[in-house]
């Protein structure tokens, strides 16, 4: 912020903004921070760093044997470089400014059954970082302007660079775990999981288990979520995401694995995002989404439980149960090779959204020499291991990628749905091979969300290839 003229109520900006600043939409809405004369709420505060003084107003009264705790401390609590088999247990970290737990070039430790919050970023971080950028600017692939260096015990411009170096090593080694652990009230996300090389396709095979997530963005949620998951071959299983205003899993790479997870009020603050997201990289392929409940997804604008962005392919989607989940619960925007099969969606507003963007305004990610064409070749997509673990991605461009096609849709319980799909039958074809019912198709308790099937469901006689999901296999194991 530049000034604030108090006269007019007019307030000037340091920078310009990415997308611009409207107020039109519920979404729109704006916060200052540290200014003395705004403390009007509780849980408002004001630091003068000149005086070294704090003044805030309490959520309740404060009493002789409270504790008020002001961290100094920017590095992570814990540090491990190039360490095995180190395992952290029962332990309670809290209350430093920057990560809890770093890991580089690591191999199988373990933190386990430990509380992990009231850190200002993040609180673990496998992998490393990148410098931080000195400007604000949009990422560019085909103009690099965000620094490509990496840096330990920083998160930095990590994600802008992502987007324009899509093969970035994060150094995050392998079989790291996070284990039955509570991260809660984190500033910037929870766990950032790098691990793995997407030139070679070599997992990571880090992982997070049985943990549960709460306010993991206090102070910036946008794509900064409860776990960011990057490189090659990671995996999130039998996790609780608790409400929260953003995306609960934001997803670059491939051959990762998110299963068993319960998404519980994801969305909730914002517009354009889904529970699981990812976009605009063709060659992220052989990622799979499989057995998860995603549940009241979203509270206004566009929003989605799973989200294949601006062309993402090749991401298997089946065994889920979604239940009021998202204003269009599936987005394949102009996407192919996204066999969705074998899910239940109840009551939601669309099931399906399809389109074919890069034939219009998307078109040109297309264009030689184009973002496609770039992350593509960056990943010498053409050749082994590329070719050969994913055949569909050889002739991308030859088969013509601005059509969506291949996103099989079959298999499918359609239950109390407004609108199915939006899009053309051949992108993928809904009214065929699935179920469509406005009636309980053979849930075990559906006014108390137990959407196990009955053995004897009238779905398995309806559509005889659908296999029971195992609907109490989700989410935390207690």
């Amino acid at each position: 912020m530049k000034d604030i003229d108090t006269a007019t109520g007019a307030v000037s900006f340091a920078d310009a903004h990415m997308y611009g600043i409207s107020g039109d939409k519920e979404w729109n809405r704006y916060y200052f921070f540290n200014l003395m004369e705004e403390i009007d709420h509780p849980g408002e505060y004001f630091i003068d760093h000149e005086e070294g003084k704090l003044y805030f107003y309490p959520f309740e009264p404060v009493l002789a044997s409270d504790t008020i705790v002001v961290s100094m401390l920017e590095n992570a609590l814990v540090t491990m470089k190039g360490t095995g088999d180190i395992q952290f247990r029962n332990i309670g970290f809290e209350a430093g400014r920057g990560m809890g737990i770093y890991m580089e070039n690591t191999n199988s430790n373990k933190i386990e059954h430990c509380d992990i919050r009231d850190m200002g970023v993040v609180a673990v971080c496998i992998g490393k970082g990148s410098k931080a950028a000195e400007t604000y600017l949009h990422p560019d692939p085909a103009a690099p302007g965000y620094p490509n260096e990496k840096q330990s015990e920083r998160i930095g411009s990590l994600y802008e660079l992502l987007y324009e170096n899509t093969v970035f090593n994060r150094e995050g080694g392998h079989d790291n775990g996070v284990v039955g652990c509570r991260i809660e009230n984190t500033g910037c996300g929870g766990i950032s999981l790098g691990g793995g090389d997407r030139l070679t396709l070599v997992p990571g095979g880090n992982y997070v288990y049985n943990c549960e997530f709460t306010n993991c963005g206090r102070i910036d949620y946008s794509y900064k979520s409860p776990i960011n998951i990057d490189g090659v071959g990671n995996k999130v299983q039998h996790c609780q995401f608790d409400p929260c205003p953003a995306t609960a899993i934001y997803l670059h790479g491939n051959d990762h694995l998110i299963e068993y997870n319960v998404f519980n009020g994801a969305c909730d603050f914002m517009d354009d995002q889904g529970a699981i997201y990812m976009g605009r990289d063709p060659s992220e392929f052989g990622n799979i989404i499989r057995y998860n409940f995603f549940e009241h997804i979203g509270h206004f604008g566009m929003t989605m439980a799973v989200y294949y962005d601006d062309g993402a392919c090749g991401s298997e989607l089946y065994g889920n149960v979604f239940y009021k989940a998202g204003s269009r619960t599936i987005m394949v925007g102009g996407g192919s090779y996204n066999p969705i099969f074998n899910n239940i969606f109840i009551d939601s507003k669309m099931a399906i959204h399809l389109d074919n963007r890069l034939v219009n305004w998307a078109k040109s990610s297309l264009a030689p020499g184009g973002l496609f064409d770039l992350r593509l070749r960056t990943v010498n997509y053409r050749n082994p291991p590329y070719s050969k673990a994913y055949p569909g991605l050889a002739d991308y461009f030859g088969n013509h990628p601005e059509i969506p096609q291949h996103n099989d849709i079959r298999n499918n319980v359609f239950v109390h749905v407004g609108q199915l799909h939006n899009g053309k039958k051949e992108w993928g074809p809904v009214e065929d091979e699935n179920l469509i019912t406005e009636d309980d198709p053979g849930f075990v308790n559906a006014s108390n969300l137990d959407f196990n099937l009955k053995a004897g469901a009238i779905v398995f006689k309806k559509l005889p290839g659908f296999k029971a999901i195992p609907f109490s296999e989700m989410g935390l194991i207690k």
